[in-house]
C-alpha cells in the first residue's frame, strides 16, 4: 500500500532500518509508522536507532507518545501518528514540542507487542516552520 508522501522504500532510503547494517537518522514519524504497516513485526525494529521530532501526548499509563500531523490532501483530513516512549512525562505538557533520540524497543501496552522509543534524550525544540507531514 502506497501512503501519500511518506517514503516507504526503504531500498531508496539511506540506510535501511530492518536490514540492521545501518542507522539513520533522517526517518520522520511518518516514514517509521509507514515502515510499520511494510513489516508489522516489532522485534524488526528492537534495537534500531530513532531520532524524530514531534509533540507531546500524555498516555493513560502516564508516558506519552511523540506525534506529528499527517496531511493526505488538505488541513481538514490532517491525522494524528506517533510512536510510544518508554518514559513518564515528567515535566513535560501536552503539546510540548521534542525531538526524541534513542532506540526501538518492544514492549506489552494493553495486550499488544509494540515498538516503543527507549530515549537516550529528550529536548524541547520549537515548533517547526512546517508542522505537518506529508
Amino acid at each position: 500500500m502506497a501512503l501519500k508522501g511518506v517514503n516507504t522504500d526503504i531500498n531508496s532510503l539511506t540506510m535501511s532500518p530492518l536490514t540492521g547494517k545501518s542507522v539513520s537518522n533522517n526517518y520522520t514519524i511518518a516514514d517509521w509508522v509507514g515502515l510499520f504497516q511494510i513489516d508489522p513485526e516489532p522485534e524488526s525494529y528492537s534495537g534500531k536507532s530513532v531520532n524524530v521530532i514531534g509533540f507531546v501526548q500524555p498516555q493513560k499509563d502516564g508516558t506519552f507518545a511523540v506525534i506529528r500531523y499527517v496531511i493526505s490532501c488538505c488541513i481538514a483530513d490532517a491525522t494524528p501518528i506517533g510512536i510510544p516512549v518508554d518514559k513518564k512525562l515528567g515535566d513535560l505538557k501536552p503539546d510540548d514540542w521534542i525531538q526524541v533520540k534513542g532506540i526501538f524497543v518492544v514492549k506489552t501496552i494493553d495486550g499488544s507487542r509494540q515498538v516503543v522509543i527507549k530515549p537516550d534524550s529528550i529536548e524541547k525544540v520549537t515548533q517547526p516552520v512546517e508542522p505537518y507531514l506529508y
